[in-house]
């Protein structure tokens, strides 16, 4: 007999570079371009905004919407090992993980 070791494929979380969201690719994308360095609609490889006055699209930190530190980036990832640790669907595992809450304009007017 022949033991043979089987490690389970770590499906990865895939972010489009033109919309700076999870899921798909640029080719595939159907929204509108967001800047990964400012969030404005325009290509970030054109935005002159420094990584010290980024402000991600996705999570509203002070980073580039591609740092993998981000919290939205974490959280991707989070919900693809567990779908393929339980063989459970998307839908399914992102329900363990919250959605990362944006500071609303209010909150922010307050701080």
């Amino acid at each position: 007999h022949t033991i043979i070791e089987v490690q389970v494929y770590e499906l990865p979380s895939i972010q489009c570079n033109a919309c700076c969201r999870f899921g798909h690719t640029k080719d595939k994308y159907r929204s509108k371009q967001r800047c990964f360095r400012c969030g404005q609609q325009h290509s970030g490889d054109n935005c002159s905004i420094s990584e010290e006055e980024a402000q991600c699209v996705l999570c509203s930190g002070n980073h580039f919407a591609t740092d993998k530190r981000c919290l939205e980036h974490s959280r991707q990832k989070d919900i693809k090992h567990v779908m393929s640790r339980e063989s459970i669907s998307y839908y399914e595992a992102s329900k363990r993980f919250p959605s990362i809450q944006k500071p609303s304009y209010a909150d922010v007017a307050r701080s």
